[in-house]
């Protein structure tokens, strides 16, 4: 098992530093993996600069953690997002850590909704609503109201009414995490039939154009002389 303290991440870091070369740096903005080319400007025992001269850079203003990528790092690595200067083009992050998450679980295009959507679910003859978190072409991400939960429970079956600009969606799916954030559960259930793929594809691929698009809108408004260029 490699080790996964501070140290031995910088060693990596210093590693790509001294290559010259550029990482993918992973962040999701709200739910949309965006990859950002960056190199590093310092590395130190616990934290790193990077320096980054693209637009979608911008989403490191308002993430709180990233994952590195490099062939030369021993495995991907997380990290928070402890400053970032736009204008600079720099981040500093720190709390350096060894990805625990599966990096294609991060890479799955999921987008949240635009405007709120409430999702009718059946479990276990009860029914319940939700809040739409994020959609995929396996799953959805919801959040349930604390006291609405209790019919959930990992690897249950549950109807799914999914209200879409074009249509409602009616799906089975199968709850494959709960954990438990304030008052709330964030639930995540795994489609488990074949779903009407060309309208999820439609609305996962115009959420995507439209997140991408504010992505460029939010850069001008904290970067106003991109706005010409």
């Amino acid at each position: 098992m490699l080790p996964t303290k501070p140290s031995s991440i910088s060693i990596g870091l210093q590693r790509v530093a001294r290559a010259k070369r550029e990482m993918d740096v992973l962040c999701g903005y709200q739910g949309l993996p965006v990859v950002i080319k960056a190199s590093l400007s310092k590395v130190g025992p616990e934290s790193a600069i990077i320096h980054f001269d693209q637009p979608e850079a911008v989403c490191l203003s308002v993430v709180k953690t990233v994952t590195l990528l490099s062939d030369l790092l021993d495995e991907a690595v997380t990290a928070r997002v402890a400053h970032v200067s736009l204008a600079d083009g720099n981040a500093t992050l720190d709390q350096l850590r060894y990805a625990t998450r599966r990096l294609s679980d991060r890479m799955t295009a999921r987008v949240a909704p635009h405007d709120p959507i409430t999702v009718k679910l059946d479990c276990g003859g009860q029914t319940l609503w939700a809040e739409l978190v994020d959609v995929s072409m396996n799953g959805l991400g919801l959040r349930v109201p604390l006291d609405a939960a209790s019919p959930l429970r990992p690897r249950a079956v549950v109807q799914v009414e999914l209200p879409l600009p074009a249509t409602t969606l009616k799906l089975s799916g199968t709850v494959q995490f709960m954990r438990t954030l304030g008052e709330a559960r964030r639930v995540g259930l795994l489609f488990a039939q074949a779903v009407e793929v060309n309208t999820l594809l439609h609305y996962v691929r115009d959420r995507q154009a439209q997140i991408m698009q504010e992505l460029q809108d939010l850069y001008k408004t904290v970067h106003p002389s991109s706005a010409g260029g």
